[in-house]
């Protein structure tokens, strides 16, 4: 071959080589720039401003390029005083780098680091993460279902948005967050079904006449013999460290929904007061609840009527970010308004109307997108022993209706005649119910007289008549133990029935807990203190203890001022938290013994001997000590867990129970030993009485663990709910959130009866010969009868 030729064919090969590492080279650059363009991006503010508490996490799919922001701080100072006195702190202007605002396909997560006087505990949800849409106006908004956490860094505040903009954080009045079943009106002697009241984010359904629960109530006056309640949940609320442990240890086992979550713990309260009949009217959100915890449990058989204002069941359209980003924000009104040949004011309410449902429902909003996963699982199942009615209104509100344009397409829940505003009659309506369609929109509907003509004949035709009286069908007149099987001692399941059946009779003679309880007066009323606005009450030394907002009183004096926290009462003093520093007051004097970190704490314990805590880790709990820094004493099982004060000091988990006792545990009780089929064994409170362990269970029922035999008695399912033990002379006080029951030490028994207060119980406590009773921030004092 002629060296030229060579050089040639060399030379060509080089090319091809070069050519592919090219082509290599670009396929990898694309690659790399999609991936950092999709990743999540985390902005703690710009350069000039490491320290701010505020930042944004952009996940995967929320822009179709790669997205990050700027955030900076704006004093407080620099905006109008109609503006900064509605919020703690300096707001935050949060923009993209790129200067193009858009609306995010998926929410983005604001995150914002609380101080620490704002963060009370993990029962707490007294901040929201609001915006300002124009500085010049005394306007915020806030972003809805926000949510509280604790990690290594401290507290923080967490939304999930679709945009930004000035942002900021609002301190509510503290107060332990209210969940679950709540009395608004109480009529002891009626023999109609409860109604139930489960609501949207719209509070209006609760049908108060102004904010206040001590007004009018339209319900109240629709039906004068009926109780009522309502199931509390939060939607558009801020969601406690406490609801949000809850919620992902459910999320692990099960879907991640909150409304299915809240479904199942109203099921549970169903369950709970199954002696009870129910008639449920709920409105949106909470039909879907409603219906979740009614047609996935054939075991609720005490609800006879589902009222379903609104339901969005086959989804709606107004809560899809991809419709209201593309066609609607940021958009000029009068552009979109000619583009589709309506109104300019109509494309402003609409702005207004979609944006605002949007916020509030926050992270739900997927849940009751049309084609979810949650309501596809809804509509597999169906209810035949249950009567529905479903009631829709007939145009959206503030005047919007877009039929006859092209955004009909996209929002048929906007067209008058076919949608309220947030749902289509096609959407709400189901196959075999009773259906009515009302004036007015989503938001008022259930105002309309027909519908309360037309609900108080639907309800009057599932009456249930009440049998006459018979006196041999009570039988707590002569109390008898629960069921044999839920009698058991754990290491001898194995062994043969009629050794077991002997076992267990030996321990019905021992302790008796009866299966029906009728409500008496068990306490007498001796006065009510005037202490002000009272937020927990604690007794020690002799001495009730009681916190308001500017700090821990004792006898009308200030013990300690500021935030108070984590507060024990002990057998010597009382023990708590406040400023980051651990304090124990021994009746004479407050001893400070310690500057403590309390970032990612259950609990927090403080002793003469010593301080102790209850850590979050990555798998399950730890138990330290503190040594001039954390030092971990024995890991635990469980999601959540507290100190709990006893003969003995205990640490409880929803899984474990242990004694506490010179720096070491003593392991009690273990829910993996426990055999009650088709049960949570999940514990939610304790006391330790001599060899007897009392422990609440979250399926609201009562077990009584024989510490030396090793057996127990399980039982008063669906009466009980054990949110606290406390100990009275020779009685054991079980209450729950507006009952009370009594288990006689002497006698082995749970009484029959039980006490039932008129509003929530928010807080209790015990000494000498009183109780004290923390209700809607007031104290009132009782004896036991």
């Amino acid at each position: 071959m002629r060296f030229s030729e060579l050089f040639l064919s060399i030379f060509r090969r080089r090319l091809l080589l070069i050519a592919v590492l090219v082509v290599v080279a670009v396929v990898a650059a694309i690659f790399l720039w999609r991936f950092y363009a999709n990743r999540s991006v985390v902005l703690n503010g710009a350069k000039e401003e490491t320290s701010v508490p505020l930042s944004i996490v952009v996940p995967d799919g929320a822009y179709g390029v790669r997205k990050s922001f700027i955030v900076k701080r704006v004093p407080r100072e620099t905006l109008p005083q109609m503006i900064s006195s509605m919020f703690v702190g300096d707001l935050y202007d949060v923009s993209p780098s790129d200067g193009v605002d858009e609306f995010a396909m998926r929410p983005i997560r604001i995150v914002y680091r609380l101080p620490r006087d704002l963060y009370l505990g993990a029962d707490y949800a007294n901040v929201r993460l609001a915006y300002v849409p124009d500085p010049s106006q005394p306007v915020y908004r806030v972003f809805g279902g926000a949510s509280m956490g604790v990690d290594e860094k401290g507290p923080y505040v967490e939304a999930q948005v679709f945009h930004t903009s000035m942002i900021g954080l609002i301190a509510d009045v503290p107060e332990k967050q209210k969940l679950g079943l709540q009395l608004l009106i109480e009529r002891s002697k009626s023999t109609e079904p409860v109604l139930l009241l489960v609501p949207d984010m719209d509070r209006g359904f609760l049908g108060f006449v102004n904010s206040s629960h001590d007004s009018a109530n339209f319900w109240g006056e629709l039906f004068p013999n009926r109780t009522i309640m309502y199931y509390d949940y939060p939607v558009a609320a801020t969601r406690s460290v406490s609801y949000m442990n809850s919620f992902r240890s459910f999320a692990q086992t099960r879907m991640p929904s909150y409304l299915l979550f809240e479904a199942e713990k109203l099921a549970m309260e169903l369950v709970r007061l199954r002696n009870f009949d129910f008639d449920i009217v709920a409105h949106g959100v909470g039909a879907i609840i409603a219906r979740l915890a009614v047609e996935l449990h054939p075991e609720v058989k005490n609800v006879r009527s589902l009222v379903l204002v609104s339901p969005p069941n086959g989804g709606t359209n107004v809560v899809n970010p991809l419709y209201y980003g593309t066609l609607l924000y940021r958009k000029d009104s009068q552009v979109v308004a000619n583009s589709f040949g309506v109104d300019r004011f109509m494309v402003d309410a609409m702005k207004s109307h979609l944006l605002y449902y949007l916020e509030a429902l926050g992270p739900v909003y997927a849940e009751i997108l049309t084609g979810s996963e949650l309501l596809k699982k809804l509509n597999e199942t169906a209810r035949k022993d249950v009567r529905y009615l479903v009631a829709v209104g007939n145009s959206p509100p503030a005047s919007i209706d877009v039929g006859g344009t092209q955004l009909e397409v996209f929002y048929p829940e906007l067209v008058a005649g076919k949608g309220d505003g947030v749902v289509t009659h096609e959407s709400a309506f189901l196959e075999g119910a009773q259906k009515l369609v009302l004036k007015g929109s989503f938001f008022d509907c259930y105002l309309d007289p027909v519908f309360h003509d037309t609900l108080k004949k639907f309800l009057a035709e599932t009456r249930i008549e009440v049998p006459a009286y018979r006196e041999e069908t009570y039988p707590e007149r002569s109390p008898q133990a629960q069921q044999a099987e839920r009698i058991v001692k754990p290491e001898q399941v194995a062994q043969s029935t009629t050794n077991q059946a002997k076992k267990e009779e030996a321990v019905q003679r021992r302790i008796i807990l009866p299966n029906r309880f009728e409500r008496s007066e068990l306490l007498t009323k001796m006065e009510t203190l005037n202490l002000g606005n009272v937020s927990s009450v604690h007794f020690a030394v002799g001495r009730l203890f009681y916190m308001l907002s500017d700090g821990l009183y004792s006898e009308g004096k200030k013990v300690k001022s500021g935030t108070v926290r984590y507060v024990h009462s002990l057998k010597t003093g009382l023990g708590f938290v406040s400023n980051e520093s651990a304090y124990f007051f021994d009746g004479n004097r407050v001893l400070e013994l310690a500057k403590i970190d309390t970032a990612n704490t259950e609990d927090v314990l403080v002793t003469e001997n010593g301080v102790f805590a209850l850590l979050r880790a990555k798998e399950g709990l730890v138990l330290a000590r503190w040594e001039n820094g954390w030092k971990a004493v024995q890991s635990v099982s469980g999601v959540y867990g507290r100190f709990v004060e006893s003969s003995s000091t205990l640490l409880m988990t929803n899984r474990e129970i242990y004694e506490l006792s010179g720096g070491k545990l003593r392991k009690l009780l273990d829910a993996s030993k426990l055999k009650i089929e088709g049960r949570s064994v999940d514990f939610t409170s304790c006391l330790m009485v001599s060899d007897l362990l009392f422990v609440g269970l979250r399926s609201y029922s009562l077990l009584v663990y024989d510490l030396k035999s090793g057996t127990y008695v399980w039982g008063a399912e669906g009466w009980i709910d054990p949110k606290e033990f406390l100990l009275l002379g020779n009685t054991v006080l079980i209450f729950g959130t507006s009952s009370l029951f009594v288990f006689d030490l002497s006698k082995l028994t749970l009484r029959s009866v039980y006490h039932s207060f008129p509003t929530a119980v928010e807080d209790i406590a015990v000494g000498a010969d009183k109780i004290y009773v923390l209700s809607q921030s007031r104290v009132e004092v009782y004896k036991l009868k």
